[in-house]
């Protein structure tokens, strides 16, 4: 959706003024993305692991596409959001694979990655998934030194 967003160049409200997609990032002095955990968290609950792997991978070419536009446009510092697992044990190798994926692609157009994986503490989360503010302000902090040192 957001890859045909901006190659559709559709109008957005940017402090209350009306503006190009593109044009917006053009003009963005910092771009954070966290994109596709809604894809991965369904296709987690509706198949084995080896369809998700199978379904990774085509997700992986679309986000390298999406990250080929963002870049094409955005020329300022840019931030990814990894994707974290609230599903156990089980699924920490997957998580691994599709961050190591995501950092890889972000390394190739030199945006920088953020691994929320590594802040999760799936042990502080009983029924509430959604990070704490501990690990919000992590993440930040993350963000902040990104923007310092890059």
């Amino acid at each position: 959706d957001i890859i045909n967003k901006i190659e559709d160049n559709k109008v957005i409200y940017v402090n209350n003024k009306k503006q190009s997609l593109q044009n917006a990032l053009i003009k963005a002095d910092l771009l954070i993305l966290n994109v596709g955990t809604s894809d991965i968290r369904y296709k987690i609950g509706f198949g084995d692991i080896y369809e998700l792997y199978e379904y990774t991978n085509s997700f992986l070419n679309d986000y390298d596409k999406l990250l080929s536009i963002i870049r094409k446009y955005c020329k300022e510092k840019i931030v990814i959001l990894g994707f974290y697992n609230i599903y156990g044990e089980y699924f920490d190798e997957y998580f691994n694979y599709l961050n190591n994926k995501i950092k890889e692609l972000c390394t190739e157009y030199k945006i920088n990655f953020i691994d929320v994986n590594s802040i999760y503490d799936i042990q502080n989360h009983k029924f509430n998934y959604n990070l704490n503010n501990t690990e919000n302000h992590e993440i930040y902090l993350q963000i902040k030194n990104t923007l310092k040192y890059n």
